[in-house]
C-alpha cells in the first residue's frame, strides 16, 4: 500500500495509523524539494528499519511505507536555507512555546509509541507534557548517513569494513535492536 497521497508538508505527513509517529530534527533541502518529511537516504533507511521492526511487530508496525505513519520534526523550518547555514534548530527555537504546541497537536492522536530520531527530537521530548498517558517514547539516533555510519560494530560485534556494501544494512539492525529494547521496557 502506498500512502503518499496524505496530508504533507516538506516538516509533516499524517499517515493512516495513528499508533506510532516518527519525530526527526527539522527538514532539509531534500524534503522542501519533495514536498514532504524524511526524504532521500534518510527516507530509505527510516522504511528499511521500519520492515527490519515489523519482523517482531507486524501490530505495530502494519504498513511497509513509511507515509502510511505520522511523521514530524522538532522544528519545522527547512535548514540550511539562504539565511541559516545551519542543520539543526537552536534549542530555544525546538522548545519555544508556539514550536511545542504546533507538535503537540500533530502528535495528539497517537496511540501507543512516537518515535524521536537524534538530538533536537529527543529535545522535544522534554516538553511534550499531557499527551496520553501510556504512550512510549523510544529514543534514537538520526537515520542519515552521517550518524549511521558512526556504527562500526555488527549485531554480534564484529568490526565493519569499510566499502561493503552490507554495512548500511547491518547498522541498521543495530539500531532495531536498540528501538526493540526500549519497545519492551
Amino acid at each position: 500500500m502506498s500512502c503518499e497521497e496524505n496530508d504533507q508538508s516538506p516538516h509533516y505527513n499524517r499517515g493512516v495509523n495513528n499508533k506510532i509517529a516518527f519525530v526527526f530534527s527539522t527538514p532539509g533541502k531534500v524534503e522542501e524539494n519533495d514536498g514532504k518529511p524524511v526524504s532521500g537516504k534518510t527516507g530509505d533507511h527510516l522504511e528499511a528499519l521500519i520492515n527490519l521492526l515489523s519482523e517482531g511487530e507486524k501490530n505495530i508496525f502494519t504498513y511497509e511505507d513509511r507515509y502510511c505513519y505520522n511523521i514530524t520534526n522538532s522544528y519545522t523550518e527547512v535548514l540550511p536555507n539562504e539565511n541559516k547555514n545551519r542543520t539543526e534548530p537552536l534549542i530555544s527555537e525546538v522548545k519555544s512555546k508556539d514550536n511545542i504546541e504546533r507538535l503537540k497537536k500533530e502528535l495528539e492522536n497517537i496511540e501507543d509509541y512516537i518515535f524521536f530520531f537524534g538530538k533536537r527530537a529527543m529535545t522535544s521530548s522534554f516538553y511534550l507534557t499531557g499527551l496520553k498517558l501510556k504512550l512510549k517514547f523510544v529514543f534514537s539516533r538520526h537515520q542519515s548517513f552521517q550518524s549511521i555510519n558512526q556504527i562500526d560494530t555488527d549485531i554480534n560485534g564484529n568490526i565493519l569494513k569499510n566499502g561493503r556494501e552490507d554495512n548500511t544494512d547491518k547498522r541498521l539492525q543495530i539500531i532495531a535492536e536498540h528501538i526493540r529494547r526500549q519497545m519492551c521496557e
